[in-house]
């Protein structure tokens, strides 16, 4: 859920990672379904967002998504 957190003034939604499966008992679309965890670990990068203004930039911001794929790949391919 929403949670303050310090030096932010917007609260921060939060969530919970449980290494067990579990049964969900709220009010969500997927109530009943019982959750597990997949076989290999995942991990997702969001694209950065360009904030300078200056399309031109784009390009690094991009090659900065890529790496961190890229470098993510490689260390849970270990």
């Amino acid at each position: 859920g929403e949670q303050q957190v310090k030096n932010i003034v917007e609260p921060v939604r939060a969530y919970r990672v449980l290494l067990e499966p579990m049964t969900v008992s709220d009010n969500s679309a997927t109530v009943g379904i019982s959750l597990g965890l997949p076989d290999k670990p995942s991990v997702v990068v969001l694209p950065f967002a360009n904030m300078s203004g200056d399309s031109e930039h784009q390009y690094f911001v991009d090659g900065i998504t890529e790496d961190i794929i890229t470098i993510s790949a490689n260390l849970f391919c270990l």
